[in-house]
């Protein structure tokens, strides 16, 4: 009695011959130059302090803006202190945005 080589218990299934089911995940085709365009940035500004090609000063930004704004915003803070702590009321201001508007006139 022979036994084929080939029996029942080795014959390969349909999907094993096909290959993966699933194509590889390809990366996607935008990504590569934003990754690039960072790269660049960073190794600029890590290797000469700058970013195209001016000098950045940290907090100078907000020093900037801080000033420009201070009145407004001081404004703001005071009376949303003081509504917080209860020492005033004002009519139809319920929520920070009627606040600021109020404060703004």
């Amino acid at each position: 009695m022979e036994v084929s080589e080939l029996g029942p218990a080795r014959k390969r299934k349909d999907r094993d011959a096909a290959g993966p089911s699933e194509p590889a995940a390809a990366a996607p085709v935008g990504d590569g130059g934003n990754l690039l365009l960072a790269g660049l940035l960073a190794h600029e500004f890590l290797s000469s302090g700058t970013v195209l090609g001016e000098r950045r000063v940290p907090g100078a930004e907000a020093a900037v803006a801080t000033t420009a704004g201070s009145g407004g915003a001081a404004r703001y803070e005071a009376v949303a202190a003081l509504v917080q702590r209860g020492g005033a009321r004002v009519p139809g201001v319920v929520n920070p945005a009627q606040l600021a508007a109020w404060a703004g006139r």
